[in-house]
């Protein structure tokens, strides 16, 4: 069935991009293909607004112009240099919202972590917690981002992507009784949104939360974007599954991104198992395919 999927779709489904609510504009930036409800977002501000530090506002907008070409690398210089110039309070609120998904983006989720409480500190956006629970689930913290999702939810509770974001969370925390309280939630509101938490929530029965990114991870494959694949690969293979059919999952998956030597360490892993013999005779097959995708032919024959 994934396979079946256009490659930007995968995409989209994969990282579940919300619609990002800027103070500054009173309008949504909407990265998941128009799904935002096209509302408009109430700008607080608890202080008369000062004069704009042109110097600032010079980085801000910079930064703006790179974030949305997706030049993050970019955008990220100029967005820091904005907030510590002391940008006024709107744009300031925007620029972490801007900068936050940068980060993200770049996976550099540690600087995530640190900057959003700022960002918090400033209102309560909904958007600042999903980029901060998406930088946790992603550095694998899954209880902290089920915290972020909450907040999301509480400030929004009829976000269909916010919902879906809690709910597969929750698949992530192994509460699959509180998965389906969201599913019941979501499916009148959305039940595109509903139909994907539904899927997540029967793999994380069977599989267990490796089961969820290795479905990330193949979606990464099929949007034909290598990092965003490996990233998953590698963080389901650190929840240390069990699970033989996830393995193989892995290991080809790592193999297919190129990762040859990582994909033998998980053939390895399986080899230490306890195997049926038609488990074992796969795990050979797959490591005689490593090789081969190696050039090592006199490894791959035996």
């Amino acid at each position: 069935i994934l396979s079946d999927l256009d490659p930007a779709l995968a995409l989209k489904l994969g990282r579940r991009l919300a619609p990002y609510q800027l103070p500054d504009s009173n309008k949504c930036l909407d990265r998941t293909g128009g799904k935002g409800n096209g509302k408009p977002v109430d700008a607080t501000a608890a202080s008369q607004p000062r004069p704009a530090n042109l110097v600032a506002v010079g980085h801000y907008e910079k930064g703006k112009q790179f974030y949305d070409a997706r030049d993050y690398a970019k955008a990220i210089p100029q967005l820091e240099q904005a907030i510590a110039i002391n940008l006024e309070k709107d744009r300031l609120g925007a620029a972490y919202v801007y900068l936050g998904d940068s980060y993200n983006s770049t996976r550099q989720y540690a600087k995530t972590i640190s900057i959003m409480p700022d960002a918090i500190g400033l209102v309560k956006n909904p958007s600042y917690y999903m980029i901060l629970g998406n930088a946790y689930e992603r550095t694998l913290q899954f209880p902290k981002a089920m915290a972020a999702f909450k907040e999301a939810v509480l400030l929004k509770p009829k976000q269909p992507v916010y919902l879906y974001a809690l709910g597969t969370n929750y698949v992530l925390n192994n509460r699959l009784v509180d998965a389906r309280k969201v599913y019941d939630t979501l499916l009148p509101i959305d039940a595109n949104e509903a139909k994907y938490l539904l899927d997540n929530i029967e793999i994380g029965n069977k599989q267990g939360p490796a089961g969820i990114l290795v479905k990330l991870a193949h979606l990464g494959l099929i949007g034909r974007d290598t990092e965003e694949a490996l990233e998953w690969f590698r963080n389901a293979l650190r929840l240390n599954p069990t699970n033989t059919q996830l393995l193989f999952d892995i290991g080809s998956g790592l193999d297919i991104c190129g990762k040859h030597e990582e994909a033998l360490v998980v053939y390895r892993r399986l080899l230490a198992m306890k195997l049926t013999p038609k488990d074992l005779g796969t795990t050979h097959y797959f490591i005689g395919q490593t090789y081969n995708n190696m050039k090592n032919f006199a490894k791959a024959l035996p």
